[in-house]
């Protein structure tokens, strides 16, 4: 709920009350969110080695706190942020260099939070799954869809009292309430203890670092014919399938039993090829934040010009516009658990319905779609502001309903129905045991990567377009070109996705065999 509350309040928060240009804006909003979420992989990885999920969340959840009551203090403060002023008005004052570094200080106390907190909430969940049990791992099917359907729940007061208080309130409230939902967690949290830890068992990425070191010192040796040449210490055969290609396993003598950076085992070596595997799929996933980031900030942006009444005396906050994808979210997803999945397991014999790469795959195409509907929706925003005479008028609200722009919110919401519950589930089956939550937090640092490469993408727009695309009045802008880019990079997103997604071998198709290693090693 936090995560999502800074998102989408942040940028209007910027524009508004700090009184940063449409670009400047957005750019903060994507290198806040990027921030965050690349940090995930340090939150994941301190998880893995030294410290548990459980702790994890509570230092996460305490800095996280910290970082929202300098931001609130930041918000509620006068003599800390730049006087009031109106929206776009040459007169208006940025903020000066004191205001901006509490400011920053704050907000980035609050990413390394957060950091913390996204890997390991859905990973402390999982574990308490015995994959053992047929029970427990069928439930594990279908756990991080209804992770996913608690984080809506969440995020649905994020986007609607939150939203109106600090837009109809005071702009302190939109960091406040975070802040004291976030301590009053802490407690929460300290409540409920896990039923299962999950036993810590060294670095991975050291082990990662073991393999290459190994394989490097052999590498004009030729892969053996048996494997009964490799090195591979009998309680490790239940951790991963193995396949073929093992140079740092390779015996030359048995000196090397001794130094673990010369001989490695064909399980860690399984463990750093299941890694590499993923990546090409991780980087296929990057646009998906980028045109999330673009919902974030100009589609609430092209909101502001648009009438936003609902009846007599309710105006629709600007952030409230998100309440679309969580809504769909919340409809659908128990619809798709429990009446598709079983459907389509009959026709597929998938137990998942779809197979995790499928389910991504079609949040893809559907996640670029709403970029083609957003482009369509602001073709029609700038007619109804040509018929109406205020191109040059950015402070003229429009004979236009704010609703249109629900509809790229629901299409996207529905595309993040499939591609993020899909994602958490791949990068958690198909890591290695001792790293899911650093796989976990794969899925993060692909909304990092995404975020920073929107902050990019804006600044070649601004630079290169001339008259430019994303001005400050948007009413002159060419807004709807800049959707039908990212939608063509959507596309090539896609077919780039198709040959990564054919590509991949799933680590159960390894188990035939994994079942015939075992043989010759227990023979042997």
């Amino acid at each position: 709920m936090v995560y999502l509350t800074l998102a989408l309040n942040l940028s209007t928060y910027a524009i508004f009350n700090l009184h940063y240009s449409p670009a400047d804006g957005a750019k903060l909003l994507c290198d806040f969110s990027g921030t965050a979420t690349l940090l995930t992989i340090a939150g994941g990885y301190l998880s893995d080695v030294y410290i548990s999920q459980f702790t994890g969340i509570i230092i996460g959840e305490i800095l996280g706190t910290i970082g929202s009551v300098i931001l609130t203090i930041s918000a509620a403060v006068p003599a800390l942020s730049p006087p009031p002023c109106p929206l776009f008005d040459p007169s208006c004052v940025r903020p000066t260099g004191k205001q901006t570094a509490i400011f920053y200080f704050g907000l980035y106390i609050l990413a390394v939070g957060l950091a913390n907190i996204k890997p390991n909430a859905p990973t402390l969940g999982a574990v308490q799954f015995n994959e053992n049990d047929p029970q427990q791992k069928k439930q594990l099917l279908s756990y991080f869809n209804w992770f996913l359907f608690s984080t809506c729940i969440g995020a649905f007061p994020a986007v609607t009292v939150i939203s109106y208080a600090q837009e109809q309130v005071s702009a302190a409230w939109g960091f406040g309430i975070p802040a004291i939902v976030l301590a009053v967690s802490i407690f929460v949290v300290c409540m409920g203890m896990p039923y299962r830890a999950k036993e810590r068992k060294g670095s991975p990425i050291t082990g990662i670092a073991m393999v290459f070191v190994a394989a490097a010192r052999k590498w004009k040796l030729k892969s053996p014919d048996s494997v009964e040449e490799l090195h591979q210490p009998i309680e490790d055969l239940q951790h991963l399938p193995h396949t073929n290609q093992f140079l740092a396993a390779i015996r030359t003598n048995d000196e090397e039993k001794h130094s673990r950076w010369k001989l490695c085992s064909v399980t860690q070596i399984e463990e750093v090829k299941a890694v590499l595997n993923i990546l090409p799929i991780f980087a296929c996933t990057i646009i998906v934040s980028c045109i999330l980031s673009q919902l974030q900030t100009f589609t609430l942006l092209q909101a502001a010009t648009l009438e936003r009444k609902i009846g007599k005396h309710f105006v629709m906050p600007l952030a409230s516009l998100a309440v679309f994808p969580v809504l769909a979210i919340l409809l659908l997803m128990p619809l798709y658990d429990q009446l598709l999945v079983p459907f389509l397991r009959k026709i597929t014999g998938n137990d998942r319905g779809i197979s995790h790469l499928q389910r991504v795959g079609i949040g893809l195409v559907i996640c670029t779609l709403s970029m083609v509907v957003a482009a369509i929706v602001e073709t029609k925003r700038l007619k109804v502001a040509r018929e109406n005479n205020a191109l040059d008028n950015p402070a003229a609200v429009l004979p236009m309903n704010a609703l249109w722009m629900a509809f790229q919110f629901l299409v996207f919401g529905i595309g993040e129905l499939f591609t993020v519950a899909g994602l958490l589930d791949f990068f958690y089956t198909e890591s290695p045991e001792n790293m899911r939550a650093m796989g976990i937090s794969l899925v993060n640092v692909s909304f990092s990567f995404g975020y920073f490469l929107s902050s990019v993408i804006v600044s070649l727009v601004n630079a290169r377009t001339k008259p430019d695309w994303l001005p400050e009045n948007m009413n002159r802008g060419r807004l709807h070109s800049f959707y039908w880019l990212l939608a063509a990079m959507g596309a090539i997103n896609f077919v780039n996705y198709l040959f990564w997604s054919w590509w991949y071998r799933p680590r159960m198709e390894y188990e035939s065999q994994l079942e015939s290693f075992k043989s010759v090693e227990n023979v042997a």
